[in-house]
C-alpha cells in the first residue's frame, strides 16, 4: 500500500500543480481553447504515476512475476489515493481561485457552436449539458469514475508493455548481456 500512497499523493499534487500552471498561463480564463488542449495533455500525469507505481511494485519483488491482479490493484489504488487531493483542490480552484471558469467555458462553447453553424436550440442544449456537468456533484462523480476507469486501462496497458518488454533490464542482471557478434553454432558435421 505504500506504493499506491506514494504515487497517488504524487499524482494528486501533480494535478494541482498542472492546474495552477495552466491557470497562470491564462488557459482557464482568457484562452479556453488552449486550456482544453492542456487538459488533454494532462493525461501524461496518470500515465507516469501508474507506470512508476508498477515499476516500483515490480522492483520490490524482482523474482516474482507482476500479476495482472497486482498491477490493477496498484494502478487503480494509485488513482483512488489521488482522489481526495484532486477533488479537494479542484473544489478550491473552482470556487476560490477561478470561480468564473464555468462562465468562461460556457462562453467559449457558445461561440464555437455559433461559428460552426449550430442552431440556437442545439446551442442551448449543449450549454445546459455543460453547466450540468460543471456542477459540484457531477464533477465529483466524473472525477471518481474517470480516475478509476483511466487508471484501470493504464494498469492493463502498462502491465502489458512490461510483460512484452520482459520488465527486466540488463542493469539488474536479470537478462544476459547481448554481444555484437554472430551466435556460434556447434559444427555437427552435417550439411
Amino acid at each position: 500500500m505504500k506504493t499506491e500512497i506514494r504515487w497517488g499523493v504524487s499524482l494528486g499534487v501533480a494535478v494541482a500543480l498542472w492546474t495552477l500552471v495552466v491557470h497562470a498561463l491564462g488557459y482557464y480564463s482568457t484562452d479556453i481553447a488552449s486550456g482544453l488542449i492542456a487538459d488533454q495533455l494532462a493525461l501524461i500525469l496518470p500515465i507516469v504515476a501508474v507506470a512508476l507505481a508498477l515499476r516500483e511494485r515490480k522492483r520490490a519483488r524482482p523474482s516474482a512475476p507482476l500479476t495482472l491482479g497486482l498491477a490493477i490493484r496498484t494502478g487503480v489504488g494509485t488513482g483512488v489515493v489521488s482522489l481526495p487531493i484532486t477533488i479537494g483542490f479542484m473544489w478550491v480552484y473552482h470556487h476560490m481561485i477561478n470561480p468564473g471558469w464555468l462562465d468562461a467555458l460556457t462562453a467559449h462553447e457558445r461561440k464555437r457552436l455559433t461559428d460552426a453553424g449550430v442552431d440556437s436550440a442545439g446551442i442551448e442544449r449543449a450549454v445546459a449539458a455543460l453547466q450540468r456537468n460543471g456542477a459540484d456533484g457531477a464533477q465529483v462523480v466524473g472525477a471518481i469514475v474517470g480516475t478509476v476507469l483511466v487508471t484501470l486501462v493504464l494498469s492493463l496497458v502498462v502491465w502489458g508493455v512490461m510483460r512484452l518488454l520482459g520488465h527486466r533490464s540488463i542493469r539488474d542482471g536479470s537478462l544476459p548481456a547481448v554481444t555484437g557478434g554472430p551466435r556460434e553454432v556447434p559444427d555437427t558435421g552435417q550439411r
